[in-house]
């Protein structure tokens, strides 16, 4: 149930985070270039400075040996005009064979583990070569670069809990409503969801679930109230027909030929005034009409003897039945429902099998429920139809001699015990076999019961 909401926060919190990345690499890159080109304009403007002051000290100079720069981090040599070292630094010595053919602007020298902007200016005697070292302007960089990706880690783990916790706050009216929209079942398709009292999307939301949620309760109320009606009405007719059939089937002067046709009327009759039963059962169990099962009934005494009539079945069919079940299942129910039930399942087992085949049914209890399991060896059910097989009239459950609600009242009925009936995989070790389960609570244990 949360974790549409759960997912929807941590993307809120991501994509702040990442925004905040993108947001700081950015500002970082922009003033990381800005104060880098900043450093180099002002070091080539002390470049300058410091050739004003030597070219200078060189025209008063008695001794040019004398003659020094302003700056520690600055050296400079004095080259004649064919490049030989007439006085300077050794360092800027081995800078010569690195400059560029070009040096009359300030450019950049790397030597070893030392950088050095360097430029070159004319002089009386040749050329003076000023070199400036770089190395604090580089560790101010440095320093630069890492407060910039602390402060981005320090930003995004700021701005993804920010988000988070925003995100929270934004999301949890929707959780809830949510959860509304989810306990929301079928038998309860009166309940809506709750309308926040902002007037915002969320507001606009729940009101048109609220109003999609009686139209759906309209229409479910409406086809229940149809399939009762309808199953009501056909009661009458068609026990009118069953008694006139049988009235004329015992008459004296009834020619064969038109018994003959008079006995498969009678047999159609029957099965249509099956499915009206069938259906106005299964509209009194969708509106709940049927009382709640309090009866304790013990489930394998019940099985025992919609076994027995199962055998006689599986006989005429040439199949072997086998029962396997527990000493005794108490549970809450209707007895005539749960033999129903049963008798569903085996005759489905039966009907839908192979000649020479077997059904075997398996009663076992848990310390809360009573678990039947039935096997049989049938052609399968298609991948395509096992979704579908307990809807009414399902294609899948149909046959010649089946109009397909039989599943659709067993799972009806296992709901209305608080149990469930489904389809089980095919086993890896019986692969041929279709399988079904059904689930139903035990009933909770007397006193006097528990005590012994």
């Amino acid at each position: 149930m949360n974790t549409r909401p759960a997912t929807l926060r941590r993307r809120f919190a991501l994509g702040a985070a990442g925004l905040a990345c993108l947001i700081v690499a950015l500002f970082a890159c922009v003033s990381y270039v800005y104060v880098q080109r900043e450093l180099v304009r002002e070091i080539d403007l002390e470049l300058a400075a410091e050739y004003q002051h030597l070219a200078e000290s060189f025209r008063s100079a008695d001794d040019p040996g004398t003659v020094n720069v302003h700056q520690p981090w600055m050296t400079f040599a004095a080259l004649a005009p064919d490049g030989r070292l007439l006085h300077g630094s050794p360092v800027v010595a081995a800078l010569l064979p690195l400059l560029p053919a070009d040096a009359s602007r300030p450019g950049f020298v790397a030597q070893d583990s030392s950088r050095w902007r360097v430029a070159t200016y004319p002089v009386p005697l040749g050329r003076l070569l000023i070199a400036y070292d770089l190395h604090a302007p580089d560790q101010v960089l440095r320093q630069l670069g890492i407060a910039y990706g602390v402060g981005g880690l320090l930003a995004a783990a700021f701005a993804a809990a920010a988000g988070w916790w925003l995100s929270g706050r934004v999301v949890a009216p929707l959780a809830r409503l949510t959860a509304s929209a989810e306990a929301i079942r079928i038998d309860r398709l009166d309940q809506r969801v709750p309308v926040p009292a902002t007037a915002d999307e969320l507001h606009r939301l729940a009101l048109v679930l609220n109003a999609m949620l009686e139209r759906i309760e309209q229409g479910f109320t409406q086809a229940r109230r149809f399939s009762a009606d309808a199953s009501h009405e056909l009661r009458t007719p068609l026990t009118v027909m069953r008694g006139e059939l049988d009235r004329l089937l015992h008459s004296p002067d009834l020619p064969p030929a038109h018994e003959a046709r008079l006995l498969r009327l009678q047999e159609a009759a029957g099965r249509l005034q099956h499915i009206v039963e069938t259906l106005l059962l299964l509209s009194r169990l969708d509106a709940r009409a049927e009382p709640t099962p309090t009866t304790p009934v013990d489930l394998a005494a019940v099985l025992q003897d919609v076994g027995e009539d199962a055998a006689l079945l599986a006989e005429g069919a040439s199949l072997r039945l086998e029962l396997h079940l527990a000493p005794a299942a108490p549970v809450l129910g209707d007895p005539a429902q749960l033999r129903r039930l049963l008798l569903n399942l085996l005759d489905n087992a039966i009907r839908h099998n192979q000649p020479g085949g077997h059904v075997s049914c398996h009663l076992e209890t848990t310390p809360d429920h009573a678990v039947v399991t039935l096997a049989n060896t049938g052609p399968g059910i298609p991948p395509a139809l096992r979704p579908h097989l307990f809807q009414r009239f399902s294609r899948g459950a149909r046959s010649a001699h089946s109009h397909g609600l039989g599943l659709a009242l067993a799972c009806e009925i296992a709901r209305f015990h608080h149990g469930s009936l489904r389809l089980l995989d095919p086993a890896p070790e019986a692969p041929g076999l279709t399988r079904f389960q059904l689930t139903l609570p035990l009933a909770p244990a007397s006193p006097d019961r528990a005590r012994a």
